[in-house]
């Protein structure tokens, strides 16, 4: 070895030894063994550039390890590329291609949390709870939550098929479905069910919703609506903020909606209610079951909480965990678990659900004959009238009717 090649090598070890020294004083000792792994990342990327059989990109490496690193976080935490990240900002706004499917993970499988109405999903036959084990036959094992979502999603008109395990069922079910554009109509069904009880179903928790609300809720106060039932069955949530604003619209000022809580235990954000936008029916009766999740688990735990309403039917989904999307530098992002929602009494929600103040579990014989007979169930979806026929055949929805009744008697009573 030259004097030269000595006097090179000395200078890198004494640099090494320097820039070590350096880290350890500056860097807060629980940070240090994140530093001391650096080089194990730094290794794997020089041999791979330098031994792998064909040529790599710089940027595809850092990509993949970036992806490789959020998918051991959690099932909602995942890097998204410029391109998936521009995709996911279309979400929200009322219209997008696929099967109609709202999933998330549960007991580590691919669980359905609901199917929307009116979609090639729900018309398939596919149910809350189901879940699914196989996509176009690759078992939903061997991918990632993300990659699960883009394989369900397609141009529409192409078809996949996907293979279920149902609680109920001692065999996979198999369902073969056409994709197509997703239509989101956050609102639906304003209609006075009996005499002054109105009813209004939330489907989603959008950037229409609060606005589609008033306006629902605006025609059947006009019609006659005294009371309330408030429907959010099978809504697998959607933007934090129109839930907060649909919460807010039940509760008086100052009222805590919702809370967050970060890996420290540390309150980050919290909700109270403005009473700007106060409606007044009374009594307010919520609905909620397995399929209810994340913004429809907030409303329901803010009007529990506060005594403003009645939960009827069943345990919700529990799914109440905080993404935060963080935008990079090359307009990829990291979408990153931060937090996690906490009712008003302190409750975590995640992985719990809201426990309903009565528990009604959903029979509706008018459905169930509609199917024996083969019958088309397309005029009870858009037929008002028969509309209104098969959600007073809805148990849940009967139960709600009679516990609202039941609270006007007994107002009489009181009176006297």
């Amino acid at each position: 070895m030259t004097y030269k090649k000595i006097i090179t090598i000395g200078a890198l070890i004494f640099s090494v030894f320097t820039l070590k020294l350096v880290y350890s004083e500056s860097i807060p000792p629980e940070e240090n063994s994140y530093f001391e792994q650096i080089p194990l990342f730094t290794d794997a990327i020089t041999f791979i550039k330098k031994y792998y059989v064909r040529d790599v990109k710089a940027k595809d490496l850092i990509y993949g390890a970036l992806k490789g690193m959020m998918e051991t976080l959690d099932p909602y935490s995942e890097f998204l590329p410029p391109q998936k990240y521009e995709e996911i900002k279309t979400d929200t706004k009322g219209e997008f291609g696929g099967l109609g499917l709202v999933v998330s993970m549960k007991d580590k499988a691919l669980t359905v949390v609901t199917p929307m109405e009116g979609t090639p999903a729900q018309d398939a036959g596919i149910k809350g709870g189901d879940k699914i084990v196989e996509i176009d036959g690759i078992s939903t094992k061997d991918i990632t939550f993300s990659e699960a979502i883009e394989k369900m999603r397609g141009k529409p008109g192409t078809k996949v098929t996907l293979s279920i395990i149902r609680e109920e069922e001692d065999k996979i079910l198999s369902f073969t479905i056409k994709r197509a554009i997703i239509e989101i109509e956050n609102v639906k069904d304003a209609l006075i069910l009996d005499e002054g009880i109105g009813y209004v179903r939330i489907v989603d928790f959008g950037e229409k919703t609060k606005r589609m609300l008033k306006k629902a809720l605006s025609e059947i106060e006009a019609e006659g609506a005294e009371a309330l039932i408030l429907d959010l069955r099978n809504n697998p949530g959607g933007l934090l903020d129109a839930a907060v604003a649909v919460c807010d619209m039940f509760l008086k000022k100052g009222e805590l909606i919702v809370y967050t809580k970060d890996r420290s235990g540390e309150e980050q954000l919290r909700f109270e209610s403005t009473g700007r936008h106060y409606v007044s029916l009374n009594p307010l009766v919520i609905l909620v079951d397995r399929g209810s999740a994340s913004g429809s688990e907030i409303v329901a735990g803010g009007v529990k909480d506060n005594k403003r309403g009645i939960i009827i039917g069943e345990k919700t989904f529990g799914k109440a965990s905080v993404q935060t999307v963080v935008p990079m530098r090359d307009k990829s992002a990291l979408r990153l678990t931060t937090a996690e929602y906490y009712t008003p009494n302190g409750i975590s929600i995640h992985g719990k659900g809201i426990e309903p103040n009565i528990n009604v579990e959903y029979q509706n014989e008018l459905i169930k004959n509609l199917q024996e007979e083969d019958k088309d169930k397309e005029e009870y979806i858009f037929d008002k009238d028969k509309r209104k026929e098969l959600l007073l055949a809805d148990s849940q929805v009967r139960h709600a009717i009679d516990v609202i009744k039941g609270i006007a008697v007994w107002d009489t009573i009181e009176e006297k």
